[in-house]
């Protein structure tokens, strides 16, 4: 697959095989062709939308509008669904030359524009040259004067980011390697990866620069979601973790978050309920994914999509329509936290032989205070109605939601006579003048 080309060419479609069809027909409806022709016409399509709409997206600044005239337009769905699209296509091609120049890789893996790969070091003496790899008496003469693991790291490193390079002209990669960091361990996302002993290990990883802190505990959120999330947070740093990893070295990256959430303005006593709460479930879901993969309680601890894809869809779909009714999710994992260490509930009871009716959303408010008022009265409401509605906390305002409420004349019809919407000649339109 030839993906280069020069800035101005088509480097994917053969439009041309298909335009003598068009001219022969003009805009008469086209029935006999083949499905391969339709493809093509079908591409050529979206690549006059694409090309419609890179190149004219409009955005304003300090009062101005402006033509971007490079990269992908700023804010759309677009473009990142280009970009996914185009990506997939550079991986085939990537793929495709490493088979072809007989590169063995071990694992390969990208995430949008990061991308990993797991290979032994390239043999001394080759070089990328005219789009493939060569092989120079001169430079296997340098490389084996300067022979040693590390270089062998970086030349493989500088060598394979030309290649990668050269396949879309437009595209421009940095390479990596473990010799760039003091630890010796390559960081990617919120993991940094290492061999030793011939094993791939890998454990949490977050950047300097990251605040130390997390969610607050004055957040718009209500309790149940605040804690739920934070206990996912503890779960996500295990499950970075490789089987191998030492016991000290997770309990410094526990130790490491406990200290943000206690930064973040939460108590001690709920600290240690969120950490205590991540790791029993954390411990649960390990346990399962230890069983056999026939048994239905199996799920393993780094889900694929593939992986009972049916039947977590249909789940999905039903979940949205029923999700205050029937508590369908796992609880088991609460059995085994001592009562003391479980975090406080808010959530509301269903009473024996009733199932819920129907939902009512309530405000949020400091400490849920309404919320315990209206799940407190339910239960006499309940055995009086005979049916029982289920109560949910919504998330509060955001602070900065407060300040993006625009003031029109329309909004300012009732303020006293001190206060004047300005007109256009005097100050911008729609401004509160004093």
């Amino acid at each position: 697959m030839n993906l280069s080309g020069k800035a101005g060419e088509r480097i994917w479609w053969p439009w041309g095989e298909i335009s003598p069809v068009i001219r022969r027909t003009g805009h008469k409806k086209i029935t006999n062709l083949s499905k391969t022709k339709r493809r093509i016409i079908e591409a050529r399509t979206i690549e006059v939308a694409i090309l419609v709409a890179m190149s004219n997206h409009l955005y304003t600044f300090g009062g101005k509008v402006y033509l971007q005239t490079s990269g992908g337009p700023i804010g759309l769905r677009f473009t990142a669904c280009l970009a996914s699209a185009l990506m997939k296509v550079w991986d085939m091609a990537w793929c495709e030359l490493l088979n072809k120049e007989k590169i063995r890789t071990l694992i390969y893996k990208r995430y949008v524009d990061d991308s990993r790969n797991l290979l032994l070091p390239i043999s001394e003496g080759w070089r990328w040259q005219d789009d493939k790899f060569k092989f120079n008496k001169a430079t296997y003469a340098e490389d084996m004067k300067t022979s040693s693991y590390e270089q062998d790291q970086i030349r493989t490193r500088q060598e394979l980011t030309k290649a990668m390079n050269s396949l879309v002209y437009f595209l421009r990669f940095t390479g990596e390697d473990w010799t760039m960091f003091a630890n010796g361990r390559l960081p990617t996302l919120d993991t940094e990866v290492w061999v030793e002993n011939n094993e791939v290990r890998f454990a949490f990883f977050e950047k300097p620069t990251v605040p130390n802190r997390t969610l607050q505990a004055t957040t718009a959120l209500s309790k149940s979601a605040l804690y739920a999330s934070l206990t996912q947070e503890v779960i996500r740093r295990m499950n970075n973790c490789c089987h191998a990893t030492e016991p000290a070295a997770r309990a410094d990256i526990i130790s490491k978050f406990a200290q943000k959430v206690v930064n973040s303005g939460h108590t001690n006593s709920a600290c240690r309920k969120i950490i205590i709460n991540g790791l029993v479930k954390y411990q649960l879901n390990l346990e399962k994914s230890r069983l056999p993969s026939n048994d239905p309680q199996y799920k393993p601890i780094y889900l694929r999509k593939e992986f009972k894809e049916h039947e977590r869809q249909i789940a999905k779909m039903a979940q949205k329509e029923n999700y205050y009714k029937a508590n369908s999710n796992d609880q088991s994992w609460r059995s085994k936290v001592d009562s003391k260490w479980r975090i406080e509930n808010f959530t509301q009871r269903k009473l024996k032989g009733m199932e819920y009716t129907t939902i009512m959303e309530v405000p949020n408010t400091p400490e849920s205070k309404l919320f315990k008022l209206f799940t407190c009265a339910e239960p006499g409401l309940s055995r009086l109605t005979k049916y029982q509605v289920k109560f949910v906390e919504q998330s509060g305002t955001k602070l900065a939601s407060l300040f993006q409420r625009k003031i029109t004349p329309k909004r300012c019809k009732g303020l006293p006579a001190k206060y004047a919407i300005s007109t256009p000649s005097t100050a911008s339109k729609g401004t509160l003048v004093v």
